[in-house]
């Protein structure tokens, strides 16, 4: 009996533990409590194509002039991906005002012991984030069967895309965003995903019910 009972009790504290981030997994559950929830963006780390970079380049077998060409493409994927990312967050921070923001890797998974980034992408320490959190990821839908371009979707902590009323994934693409690539290609991506902030910012006032 003694070890029933330990064992039981073990069980309850563990679900008591669990409990919040085990309710993030609902969207129902997640809408219940949208005035406490945080928004943590998801960056690309675009931790596949750098990695591949290097493993061709890491590769005994290639030229001088091969590895020179992909080390040259090495370093303009990091550096794109440096930029882009500091763009995604200062636009968040200016457009996005519903929620308290916070900003992660694309390879994060453990939210409760992870690592949160500032402006500079820089490590930051963050004493304490809602139990209740929407991530924003850029991506795909996952119930996408490829005819989807790259949207900002919404999931919860167990990157589970959400379900209305949350608002539905927003596609990163556009007549408007094409021309941009032709006749501004540096602020093409910024001024879309201005746009896209705005409205996301737009709909969760909406579910919040708060006007800012």
């Amino acid at each position: 009996m003694c070890g029933k009972t330990t064992l039981l009790f073990f069980l309850f504290l563990l679900g008591a533990i669990l409990s919040p981030v085990m309710a993030q997994s609902d969207s129902s559950e997640l809408f219940k409590h949208i005035e406490d929830c945080a928004l943590v963006v998801r960056l690309p780390s675009y931790e596949n194509k750098i990695k591949a970079l290097q493993k061709t380049i890491g590769d005994p077998n290639i030229n001088a002039l091969s590895k020179k060409r992909l080390t040259l493409q090495l370093q303009e994927a990091q550096q794109e991906a440096v930029h882009k990312n500091k763009v995604i967050v200062r636009t968040f921070k200016e457009h996005f005002t519903v929620l308290p923001l916070f900003f992660i890797y694309d390879t994060t998974h453990q939210l409760t012991r992870t690592v949160y980034l500032d402006e500079e992408l820089q490590s930051i320490q963050v004493e304490s984030v809602s139990p209740y959190i929407v991530q924003a990821r850029f991506g795909r839908p996952l119930a996408d069967f490829g005819n989807r371009p790259e949207s900002i979707v919404l999931t919860d902590s167990h990157l589970k895309d959400l379900k209305p009323p949350f608002p539905k994934a927003l596609p990163m693409t556009s007549i408007g965003f094409g021309i941009n690539k032709l006749l501004a290609p540096t602020q093409a991506f910024e001024r879309l995903l201005a746009k896209r902030v705005k409205k996301l910012n737009s709909k969760f006032e909406e579910l919040t019910g708060t006007a800012f």
